[in-house]
């Protein structure tokens, strides 16, 4: 296989990654990825009713969704897939989520300042796209960073109003 274009030369969002980064997770510490996401990230933040696994998504209360038929929303059954949780599938009720939205907005106990700086800090040489979050742009003015992702019968998003530049961005 050849790469199309040299690392970092050209932006390009690929679900697939973050399946490849769930894969790296589960063979580096020899556990699912569920589970990992379940001790190291979800229950120190608080997120009780948060699960990468379908049982989990279940047990935290996982609603069907919708679709659109013509238009019209349509509730759809249950849809999960279980190997996609590093991409898109972990459910979360939204008071976690507000736990979540916490964590990156003040830091924390899992990762050390430096870390969490580096983690909201806007990409370098204008570019939009860095450590799992969007920039608005242009570079010159201030923005918001922000990720969204859909599934066939859901959609989230999270969007940050950035009050300094986001350049400057410290938290």
């Amino acid at each position: 296989m050849k790469l199309a274009y040299e690392p970092g030369e050209v932006y390009a969002y690929t679900s697939a990654n973050y399946l490849l980064l769930g894969a790296i997770i589960e063979n580096v510490t020899n556990r699912p990825f569920a589970e990992f996401m379940r001790e190291r990230i979800f229950a120190p933040l608080g997120m009780n009713r948060t699960a990468a696994d379908f049982a989990g998504a279940e047990a935290a209360g996982l609603a069907p969704g919708y679709r659109s038929w013509f238009g019209r929303p349509i509730k759809g059954g249950v849809s999960y897939d279980h190997a996609g949780a590093p991409y898109g599938y972990i459910v979360s009720s939204t008071s976690d989520m507000a736990k979540f939205l916490t964590f990156v907005m003040q830091g924390g106990k899992l990762l050390d300042e430096a870390f969490h700086d580096l983690w909201l800090s806007a990409p370098a040489d204008n570019r939009s796209y860095g450590f799992g979050w969007h920039f608005a742009r242009p570079a010159d003015a201030p923005g918001f960073l922000y990720h969204g992702g859909a599934t066939p019968q859901f959609r989230g998003e999270m969007f940050f109003l950035l009050l300094v530049h986001p350049d400057d961005l410290s938290l």
